[in-house]
């Protein structure tokens, strides 16, 4: 059941992701927009983790330059818990960006976020957000077989939260959803 909401949760983020990138994309001069750079959205099924378990997740991104050539994007990254409940990362500053073309398309996004530890729904949110995370999101764009992401949310003195970071560098097949890299070549 989970996975089935996970799967529906997932495709409504891309179909978001993707009708906010095709309204940046119109403006495709981008005097007065942004050059989209990656966009993706989807799920993932039974990922390992850092603390040893397996989860679902759900998760939405969007990365560009402004006319000025700065990093501007967002994302969203939500871990399913055991009790029905989830455990959410917010970007509120993307930092780095860079695009490796090397086989599948790749993009590693870092910044800062703030993490909403686990809410249940049947005994209500959890504590209050915290804040001053940071985050590395890396996501392959991959022609001849499954997208893939990889994911790692750090406490503010740097060391992993294990409960929200997937296994040692271990890249996760995209169930459900898209990544989808056009820039450089676009």
């Amino acid at each position: 059941m989970a996975g089935r909401i996970a799967g529906i949760l997932g495709m409504l983020l891309v179909f978001f992701v993707v009708v906010g990138t095709a309204n940046i994309a119109e403006g495709r001069d981008f005097d007065h927009g942004a050059v989209m750079v990656a966009v993706g959205g989807g799920y993932v099924e039974d990922a390992l983790f850092q603390n040893e378990q397996y989860y679902d997740a759900t998760f939405s991104f969007f990365a560009g330059l402004d006319k000025w050539g700065n990093v501007r994007g967002s994302l969203v990254f939500k871990r399913a818990t055991d009790t029905g409940g989830t455990s959410v990362v917010i970007s509120t500053e993307i930092t780095d960006l860079q695009v490796v073309q090397d086989g599948c398309t790749m993009i590693h996004m870092e910044g800062i976020a703030k993490f909403k530890p686990v809410w249940n729904p049947t005994s209500g949110p959890g504590r209050r957000p915290l804040t001053d995370h940071t985050f590395t999101l890396e996501a392959w764009d991959c022609d001849g077989g499954p997208d893939q992401i990889w994911f790692e949310l750090r406490y503010p003195n740097g060391n992993p939260r294990s409960g929200m970071s997937f296994a040692d560098y271990t890249p996760v097949d995209v169930a459900g959803g898209h990544v989808m890299i056009p820039y450089p070549d676009d």
